[in-house]
């Protein structure tokens, strides 16, 4: 009875998982993506979300080059289902403007440069800043390229 009662708790605690944003990549090109609720900050984290290079960790710098394990890369023509832990709408609407930044990386940037060189370079193919009107006349799906 007790570990029923334990593990219905640790169910019902965890933090819900909101998959309803989309992208679609529609070129013929492999595409990095991240997203950000920090607008009107366009600009670009100093941690990449597509960890290349030489990073500071527990003050000593540590050579990476692989994914976070939460930012992925999306094939060409392929679609990607993103899991964010919480909830988007919830997420934009806490934001004081009130919009998600998604930026859409080419994939041969991010493996030819560093981060710091795409962050002060801004070397994004494209930046979506969207409020949740738009999200929700999209019905939670971004398509790349979207003209």
């Amino acid at each position: 009875m007790i570990l029923l009662f334990s593990l219905s708790s640790f169910i019902l605690g965890c933090d819900p998982i909101d998959a309803r944003l989309t992208i679609i990549n529609n070129s013929p090109d492999s595409i990095y993506y991240d997203y950000s609720f920090n607008y009107p900050d366009t600009g670009l984290p100093e941690i990449s979300p597509i960890l290349k290079g030489e990073v500071e960790i527990n003050h000593k710098k540590q050579s990476i080059n692989n994914f976070d394990g939460y930012h992925q890369g999306i094939k060409p023509y392929d679609t990607l289902v993103l899991r964010y832990m919480g909830d988007f709408e919830q997420s934009v609407k806490d934001n004081p403007h009130k919009k998600l930044l998604i930026f859409i990386y080419d994939t041969d940037t991010i493996q030819k440069y560093t981060w710091e060189e795409v962050r002060k370079e801004n070397k994004i193919m494209k930046r979506y800043e969207l409020t949740v009107q738009e999200l929700k006349q999209s019905n939670w799906t971004i398509i790349y390229p979207n003209d």
